[in-house]
């Protein structure tokens, strides 16, 4: 069932948010990850060059294990609850100025061997009408993950991404809960119940939408 739209207005900067550090165009440099065991994590280095690093050793050392230039940039990154080896990113690249992308269009990289190999599970290539965003992606169980973002054409509407396979495929929903809407940021606590924070980039308001 479509996400529903359970809270009002939010602070005029619904771009600020706390624990990211962000970069001279406004975008997200870099953003961690829980740890989901004492001594292993990952993290998403974003800029129109793509770049993820691995700590095996509590955060002490960082070693890169994906990097490519020109093509896009990550926003976000979650791995297994039960496999650290099993982790997937999500990202975006754009045929614009502040680019412009080699490859543009929204995609997600997963990883099953702990970072050796990120093959790409997702991609929706930008055209001349529409163009994908994707801003955040959680793992809830072993095999299912959701990522969110939205589908950009002449406005945004929010998109969320659903596997039920560990990352290999991928169906997508556009939802209209309403017109300038992004999804921005997602969380699970249960398989059953979802939460997203929704931005509206024309009134500057932001919401929070339900999943059950």
């Amino acid at each position: 069932p479509p996400p529903q739209s359970i809270a009002g207005a939010a602070p005029k900067h619904a771009n600020s948010r706390k624990s990211q550090i962000y970069g001279a165009d406004g975008r997200v440099a870099y953003r961690p990850i829980a740890f989901r065991n004492p001594k292993v994590a990952a993290t998403a280095v974003t800029g129109y060059a793509a770049q993820l690093s691995k700590t095996a050793d509590g955060g002490a050392t960082w070693a890169t294990v994906f990097s490519q230039n020109g093509t896009f940039y990550f926003n976000g990154i979650d791995c297994s609850p039960n496999d650290p080896t099993h982790c997937c990113a999500v990202g975006e690249g754009f045929n614009d100025a502040s680019g412009p992308s080699t490859e543009p269009g929204g995609r997600i990289h997963c990883t099953t061997d702990g970072g050796k190999t990120w093959p790409r599970t997702f991609w929706q290539p930008e055209n001349a009408t529409s163009a994908a965003s994707l801003f955040e992606i959680r793992f809830v169980s072993d095999t299912e993950i959701w990522a969110c973002g939205a589908q950009i054409s002449r406005t945004e509407l929010p998109m969320f991404l659903h596997s039920l396979d560990g990352g290999k495929t991928w169906t997508s929903e556009v939802e209209n809960i309403q017109v300038g809407a992004i999804a921005v940021s997602l969380s699970f606590p249960t398989q059953a119940i979802g939460y997203a924070v929704i931005m509206n980039s024309i009134t500057q308001s932001s919401s929070i939408a339900k999943y059950s």
